[in-house]
């Protein structure tokens, strides 16, 4: 049977065009409807402004009820979902299923560049665990496992298959090194027994813009959530300030004590996850595609390389001693 393709006409501006009618039927009183990106739209009505975002059936129902249990557990910091006009948490349209969430707005940037809002992320997310310990069992079958050494296994292999053409641009001994560090981390991580680390319900994509600063901080977007071992989030967490640590060793002791003895974490720390998933997207990107991307991520990957590279070959020193 053939698979049906969703019309051209439900990309860009036309579905967002066609969402607003949509939503104006349902008795949404909505004055614009902009996207941000290809599954996610910000929604203005008179008073106030919603996040609308597009999942197949089985993602809408685990997002709904893993954030309905969050919400239960008393966690604040996060943009919970809003009811719709017929009393429903979500709508289908256009070979899709919606959920409507709370719109919150920034009162300050954000960013991971002061030591203020560093510590103030890692205290939100260490309340957000505090809560996920509270999330029932009975939400288990919604939430998928962290696929962790597969992911990051394929990652690898991927990047090895395309070496020579990222060599052409960040240079033969870089590559390398990268996958130097990627099966260092990988050869650690299979000799730990992961299974015995505390296990709960991972964010696991605590970049920047996911951290908004109103009157409080909040995390935001739990699309990737996962089971998994603790403290994959905390060797996420550590990627995205160490560029602004500059990749210093002390500096990040002062954030990650709990973790300075943990095995996983150093080996998890160790895996160049950042410039892997940036090439994986890169290298998925059609042909005629990639050349708009090429400059940036080049830029990407040799930013502070040096001092990545100093910080790799320390992790690497303290873990054969």
């Amino acid at each position: 049977m053939k698979k049906t393709r969703i019309d051209e006409y439900d990309k860009g501006d036309a579905l967002a065009d066609r969402l607003f009618f949509f939503l104006r039927q349902q008795g949404l009183p909505i004055e614009k409807v902009s996207r941000i990106r290809p599954a996610v739209f910000k929604v203005y009505s008179p008073d106030t402004a919603y996040i609308i975002k597009r999942y197949d059936y089985a993602k809408m129902e685990q997002q709904r009820s893993f954030l309905q249990a969050l919400q239960r557990t008393g966690f604040r910091q996060t943009a919970y979902l809003q009811l719709f006009p017929g009393g429903g948490h979500s709508l289908p349209f256009a070979q899709s299923h919606w959920l409507l969430y709370e719109y919150l707005e920034h009162q300050e940037a954000f960013s991971f560049e002061t030591a203020e809002n560093r510590r103030e992320a890692l205290n939100l997310l260490d309340g957000y665990h505090q809560a996920a310990r509270l999330l029932p069992a009975s939400l288990r079958p919604y939430v998928p496992m962290l696929p962790w050494l597969e992911k990051w296994t394929a990652r690898t292999e991927r990047f090895r298959r395309c070496a020579p053409l990222i060599s052409s641009h960040i240079g033969r001994e870089r590559t390398e090194a990268f996958l130097d560090w990627a099966d260092h981390s990988l050869r650690q991580l299979r000799l730990l027994p992961l299974h015995t680390e505390l296990h709960s319900y991972l964010h696991g994509d605590l970049i920047e813009h996911n951290f908004i600063k109103g009157s409080s901080l909040s995390l935001i977007d739990f699309d990737c959530v996962s089971v998994g071992p603790v403290v994959y989030d905390y060797i996420k967490y550590s990627v995205c300030i160490l560029p602004s640590l500059h990749w210093s060793h002390e500096e990040l002791r002062t954030y990650m004590q709990p973790y300075w003895d943990s095995e996983a974490f150093w080996a998890g720390l160790l895996f160049p996850s950042d410039i892997l998933r940036e090439w994986d997207y890169f290298l998925s990107l059609p042909v005629p595609q990639q050349p708009v991307f090429r400059d940036r991520l080049v830029a990407f990957t040799l930013h502070q390389y040096d001092a990545r590279a100093a910080f790799a070959a320390a992790v690497q020193e303290a873990a054969s001693q």
